[in-house]
């Protein structure tokens, strides 16, 4: 694994310039250099003090890019059919992810349990039919199509009011299903 490169990456995505972060860490911008560069080695302490600010965890870092499962197979999805409702995750362990996506299908009238307030952001994209969401006190409908993007800090409760099967994606940043 080449340290110095996943640093680089990772102040990269972080948008950070070399003394930005030194900066930050209390670190020249040419050790910074060198570390990224493979030429010297950080402590332990100072590692972890890098990693803190670039908001990665050392097991992040150390993970391979090449363990990221990307392709997902069918077989592997987990499926809930109950009262009405099919919810289908089409990536295991998304509810440990900073994104959990979720494809439901609701039968005729069927609906979801309210749900509470909650830190998350929802994103849902209609693929097939119509359906009614609540929050709090307001109510919208969303057709096939549309798409629907909200954060949950009220209660809210998703509806199918059609006489036709709905299908949706639904994307929540905090995990709340």
């Amino acid at each position: 694994m080449d340290i110095g490169k996943r640093l680089k990456a990772y102040r990269n995505i972080n948008q950070m310039t070399q003394d930005e972060l030194g900066h930050r860490t209390n670190l020249s911008k040419s050790y910074i250099s060198q570390l990224e560069n493979n030429k010297v080695q950080a402590t332990v302490e100072c590692f972890l003090h890098i990693l803190s600010v670039l908001d990665v965890s050392p097991t992040e870092f150390f993970n391979s890019e090449n363990d990221e499962q990307i392709i997902h197979k069918h077989n592997d999805q987990t499926i809930v059919n109950e009262d009405g409702i099919t919810m289908r995750w089409p990536i295991k362990q998304s509810n440990a992810m900073e994104m959990e996506p979720i494809i439901i299908t609701l039968e005729p009238g069927a609906s979801m349990k309210k749900f509470k307030p909650s830190k998350a952001e929802t994103f849902i994209y209609i693929q097939q039919g119509h359906c009614t969401l609540k929050i709090g006190e307001h109510q919208y409908v969303a057709n096939q199509h549309d798409a629907m993007y909200f954060k949950s800090n009220a209660s809210h409760q998703i509806i199918n009011t059609s006489d036709d099967i709905t299908t949706f994606t639904m994307v929540m940043t905090h995990s709340y299903i």
